[in-house]
């Protein structure tokens, strides 16, 4: 999603630029670029939704500690087992906001944090 925002502006202010040093304005090109903050808020939506499958996941013939980890965008608790029974919650956490930025930006999870609460 920050991607697209990224995008989203860079490409405006790029447009902007092309409208002030050329006179020249296709309003085709001005309505795709606002066609980012749209697809950014149908990602936030689904990401949501997987959010909330991860907050009612049950474990099925796990015996072992587990949690469902399938989403990475949303810093939220999600239920910690040991078997069936519930022990507390973990949360990724990062200890500065440019870590965070940089994973969310590259898409891969290259630091991990996780916080045990009861």
């Amino acid at each position: 999603m920050i991607e697209l925002m990224l995008l989203f502006v860079l490409l405006l202010l790029t447009a902007l630029a092309r409208y002030i040093v050329f006179d020249a304005f296709e309003p085709l090109m001005f309505a795709m670029i606002f066609l980012l903050p749209v697809a950014s808020l149908v990602i936030f939506l689904i990401s949501k939704r997987l959010a909330d499958n991860e907050r009612s996941f049950q474990p099925k013939d796990i015996d072992e500690w587990s949690f469902y980890n399938a989403q990475k965008s949303l810093l939220i608790k999600k239920p910690l087992f040991k078997g069936k029974e519930k022990r507390g919650y973990v949360k990724r956490y990062f200890p500065h906001k440019w870590e965070y930025a940089l994973s969310d930006i590259f898409g891969f999870s290259w630091y991990l944090c996780l916080e045990n609460s009861n």
